[in-house]
């Protein structure tokens, strides 16, 4: 899966009723599915390690944010343009996610998430807008249609700072 695509983030405020049970002081973050104040889905680059090069961003989160939790998409993270690895991805990212919502959803808990099919896009931005935001290099070959591998390859250095600030603008108005 493409880092634009994780970056390209919706952060979901689930507008349910109040946390229960999230008791948890620290701002580190931690690789658990149990609910948390805020949640990250992570998925790696193609070819990365779990959790691959977002990790960092996800610190960042963390780090101003009383119990984050992360957990990794499970997906191959391979060549998208030779086998099925961005659908299993999309798969396991809306089973994660709805798993998660189903077992936090009576909590406060905020979701980063990615959804990003066009038909959703619009649907999102007009309900969501306030709470949803692109990032997208000049030439990145999937969502600016370029072909420059480089544009890729450098999210996390041009991107983490600022889409951490972003998140974090969003978590505090929630």
């Amino acid at each position: 899966m493409h880092l634009a695509m994780i970056l390209s983030s919706m952060l979901f405020n689930s507008h349910l009723a109040t946390a229960t049970g999230i008791q948890h002081s620290d701002t580190r973050l931690v690789n658990s599915t149990d609910c948390s104040n805020v949640h990250l889905l992570i998925a790696r680059g193609t070819t990365e390690p779990y959790s691959g090069s977002l990790v960092a961003l996800a610190e960042s989160i963390a780090a101003n944010n009383k119990y984050t939790t992360y957990e990794d998409l499970i997906y191959p993270a391979t060549d998208e343009t030779s086998t099925d690895s961005y659908h299993v991805g999309k798969n396991a990212a809306r089973k994660q996610l709805t798993s998660f919502a189903k077992r936090c959803g009576h909590t406060d808990s905020k979701l980063v998430k990615y959804p990003r099919p066009e038909f959703q896009v619009e649907h999102l931005t007009k309900y969501y807008g306030h709470v949803i935001h692109d990032f997208c290099n000049v030439g990145y070959p999937v969502c600016a249609s370029g072909s420059n591998l480089t544009a890729h390859l450098v999210y996390t250095d041009v991107w983490d700072t600022t889409a951490a600030r972003w998140v974090q603008s969003v978590l505090d108005k929630a």
